[in-house]
């Protein structure tokens, strides 16, 4: 009966959420519900109910954000005959959005790491490797210098620190290892080229 109840009283409030005639009446249902049942409640919330809650009062805030769902948005890549498209996907909802269209160099791209928003890249077009980023959100690229001067090939390895559109990201590339031996390449943001590191164990 409590649920059921409170239930109700949320239901009444979203009703009322936006009339600025009503703002006593809002302050008074706020207060009815207690801390625990409005836990529950908000917790059961679909996104978009949760946002609106959250805009009742500070109290009703700190709750929403709380039990609000913190999965994160996967991003999905198709490949077939009209091309390549990515979309993202929503784990909680189990829904997808839109597919966008890329451009030919995701054709055999492969995804090397991802972090802060940021994809990085590495094409492979007839044996020569091109490193790029994409962000999925904006479709903003950013192209690398080239790799072939560095002699990087074969199974190379590729990671990043933090956003390229931060001045201290910095790519990082091994190759051509060997039980003893192999290469580090970097690339700092804004460099003209890699710079070439030797390395053994």
């Amino acid at each position: 009966m409590v649920w059921i109840h409170g239930v109700t009283r949320l239901k009444k409030i979203f009703k009322i959420i936006g009339n600025p005639k009503k703002k006593n009446e809002i302050a008074n249902e706020k207060n009815y519900l207690p801390r625990d049942i409005l836990f529950l409640i908000l917790s059961c919330l679909s996104m978009k109910d949760n946002i609106r809650a959250s805009a009742v009062c500070k109290t009703w805030h700190d709750i929403a954000v709380s039990v609000r769902d913190r999965s994160p948005l996967l991003v999905y890549f198709n490949v077939d005959l009209s091309g390549v498209s990515y979309g993202f996907f929503y784990p909680r909802e189990k829904k997808t959005t839109k597919a966008m269209k890329l451009s030919y160099q995701f054709f055999d791209a492969r995804l090397c790491q991802s972090k802060k928003g940021w994809l990085l890249l590495v094409h492979n077009h007839e044996g020569i490797k091109r490193l790029f980023f994409f962000n999925p959100f904006t479709r903003e690229p950013i192209t690398l210098p080239s790799l072939i001067a560095t002699g990087a090939f074969g199974a190379a390895e590729f990671a990043f620190s933090c956003a390229p559109t931060s001045k201290g990201c910095v790519v990082c590339c091994i190759s051509n290892r060997t039980p003893y031996r192999f290469l580090i390449h970097t690339w700092n943001v804004g460099a003209a080229k890699w710079v070439g590191h030797r390395g053994s164990q």
